[in-house]
C-alpha cells in the first residue's frame, strides 16, 4: 500500500482529445503546488476554497505560459478525498495535460497510483468500502440501469441496509456474553426462542440481499450471448438487427463469417455481449474449420445460447450437427431457439425442430422472427432479458450487492448466522454461539470496510483507473 504523506497528482479525465482536461492534486501540498504553477488573471486574486479562478498555468522554472485555465481549490475535509484538493481545468490536449502533470511532479507531487484518490477517501472516512466499490462500478457502467444501481451504491444504500442487521446481531451477542458468567444456570426461560426469532429475521434479510446479487453481477459484468447454428441461417443478420446497425458482413454465400465477432448491446437495461459465430458444420476449408472451432469455444463460455434455425425449412443434417455440437459443450447454459427468416415462410411451430433436442436439453423459449423485417425482435429481446435474469424482474432499488467480494462476505455472514441459530435452538454452549455471531459481524464489517485487510484493499483499488 502506498504512503499517504505525499501529495499525489493524476489526469482525472479520460485519455484522448477533449474540450477540457482536468489534472487533480490531493494532499497537504496541493495548494502550494497550485500557487507555484498558477497565475490569476486578476492581480491579487486568491485561491479561495470551492471557488473557480481564471488564470494561466506556467512552467515553474521559466514561467513560460502553458495554458489559459481555471483552477479550483477545495480545502479538506470537505473534499472527495478528505484532504486538500486542487483541480486544474485545462484544454483537453493529452500532451498539454501530461506536461502539466510533469510540472506538478517538479514541484514535489507524486504520481497517483490506481484508485489512490478513492482509497484516500475511504481511509479518511469519506466513503465506506461498499461506496468505494460503487465508484468503479459507476465509472464502468454500460447501461442506464447499471448507472442507477451504481449511483445508489454510491449513496451508501448497502451500508444502510446492513446497519439494522449488524445492530440486531450485536445486541444478541451482548446479551449472550452477559450471561456467560451465569452459564451454569443456563439462559433464562424463553430467551433462546426470542433471540433465535431476532436472528432469523436478520438471516432472511441477508438472503433477500443475496437473491438479487446475480442481478448486480449481470449489470457489472454483462451477459455473453452466443448466436449459433448452421451456416447461412441468418446469425450475422440477427446480430445486425439487434444492434440496429450493420456490424457483421452479410452475404448469401454460406461461410461468410469465418471468426467470432463480439459486440456490446443494451437490452432492456442489461449489458449484453452478442457474439456472432461461424456456422457449425463439417468443412474441408482450413480457415472455415478454425472458425468452427472458435464458434464451439464461444458456445462453451456462453451465459446464454441462441440456436438459430430457418423458419419453415425442414431440419437439415447441418442443423442436427450444429445442435449436437452445442449440446456437447453447453449443456448448462440456457438455450433459446430462434426461427429466423419468418418473413419468407408460413407459420411454423417450434415442435417442428424437436429432432434437434433431447429430454434433458431443450430450449427455454422459442421465438419466431425476421432479422430482415424486424418481426419478432421485440419478443426476442424480452426473452433474452427474462432468461438472463432467471425469469425475475429487475428491481434496481433492491439490487444493492454488486461485487463478488460482497457476495462472499454476505454468504459467510449468512452461514455463521445459520450456525448461531442452530446453536440457540439446540441449546448449544453459549460461548460457541457467540463465536458464530462474532464471525457474522466480522464478515458484515468487511463489506463496509470496518475490518478489512490491506491485501483486500490492494486488490480492490488495483481495479480502478489512475486519476480516480
Amino acid at each position: 500500500m502506498p504512503s499517504f504523506d505525499a501529495t499525489i497528482v493524476a489526469i482525472a479525465t479520460p485519455p484522448g482529445e477533449g474540450g477540457v482536461g482536468i489534472v487533480r492534486l490531493s494532499g497537504g501540498d496541493a495548494l502550494s503546488i497550485a500557487r507555484a504553477l498558477f497565475t490569476p488573471a486578476k492581480p491579487g486574486a486568491e485561491l479561495l476554497s470551492h471557488r473557480l479562478v481564471h488564470g494561466t498555468i506556467r512552467e515553474p522554472a521559466t514561467r513560460a505560459v502553458l495554458d489559459d485555465c481555471l483552477v479550483c481549490y477545495m480545502a479538506g475535509p470537505r473534499t472527495y478525498t478528505g484532504e486538500d484538493v486542487v483541480e486544474l481545468h485545462c484544454h483537453g490536449s493529452p500532451v498539454l495535460l501530461q506536461h502539466v502533470v510533469g510540472c506538478c511532479l517538479q514541484c514535489g507531487a507524486r504520481a497517483a497510483e490506481r484508485g489512490e484518490f478513492t482509497l484516500r477517501a475511504f481511509l479518511n472516512g469519506r466513503l465506506d468500502l461498499a461506496q468505494a466499490e460503487a465508484v468503479i462500478n459507476l465509472v464502468r457502467a454500460r447501461t442506464a440501469t447499471a448507472v442507477q444501481v451504481a449511483a445508489q451504491g454510491l449513496t451508501g444504500a448497502l451500508a444502510r441496509r446492513l446497519e439494522p442487521v449488524t445492530q440486531t446481531i450485536t445486541g444478541v451477542l451482548a446479551y449472550l456474553e452477559a450471561t456467560i458468567d451465569f452459564v451454569e444456570e443456563g439462559l433464562p426461560e424463553q430467551a433462546a426462542p426470542r433471540l433465535a426469532a431476532e436472528l432469523d429475521g436478520t438471516s432472511q434479510e441477508l438472503t433477500a440481499l443475496l437473491r438479487r446479487a446475480t442481478h448486480g453481477a449481470i449489470l457489472r459484468d454483462g451477459v455473453r450471448v452466443v448466436l449459433a447454428g448452421r451456416p447461412n441461417v441468418g446469425k450475422s443478420s440477427l446480430l445486425n438487427a439487434l444492434l440496429r446497425r450493420d456490424r457483421a458482413i452479410v452475404t448469401p454465400v454460406p461461410g461468410t463469417t469465418r471468426d467470432t465477432l463480439e459486440e456490446p448491446a443494451d437490452i432492456h437495461g442489461l449489458p449484453m455481449y452478442l457474439i456472432d459465430t461461424a456456422g457449425i458444420t463439417d468443412t474441408g476449408d482450413l480457415v472455415e474449420r478454425i472458425g468452427v472451432e472458435r464458434a464451439r469455444a464461444a458456445v462453451e463460455t456462453a451465459a446464454l445460447v441462441v440456436l438459430i434455425v430457418e423458419a419453415g425449412s425442414a431440419v437439415s443434417r447441418d442443423d442436427v450437427q450444429a445442435a449436437s455440437a452445442i449440446r456437447t459443450v453447453a449443456q448448462r447454459a440456457p438455450m433459446l431457439l430462434v426461427m429466423n427468416k419468418a418473413d419468407l415462410a408460413p407459420a411454423a411451430r417450434g415442435e417442428a425442430f424437436d429432432l434437434l433436442f433431447s429430454a434433458d436439453w431443450r430450449p427455454r423459449e422459442v421465438i419466431r422472427c425476421s432479422a430482415l423485417t424486424g418481426q419478432g425482435l421485440a419478443e426476442l429481446e424480452d426473452a433474452l432479458a427474462r432468461m438472463a435474469l432467471g425469469n425475475e424482474a429487475l428491481d434496481a432499488e433492491e439490487t444493492l450487492v454488486e461485487t463478488a467480494r460482497q457476495v462472499q462476505a454476505l454468504r459467510e455472514a449468512e452461514a455463521a448466522l445459520g450456525k448461531a441459530l442452530e446453536g440457540l435452538r439446540t441449546e448449544r454452549i453459549v460461548e460457541l454461539v457467540c463465536i458464530d455471531l462474532r464471525t457474522a459481524l466480522e464478515s458484515l464489517g468487511s463489506v463496509t470496510g470496518m475490518n478489512v485487510s490491506e491485501a483486500v484493499l490492494d486488490r480492490i483499488f488495483s481495479d480502478f483507473c489512475i486519476g480516480k
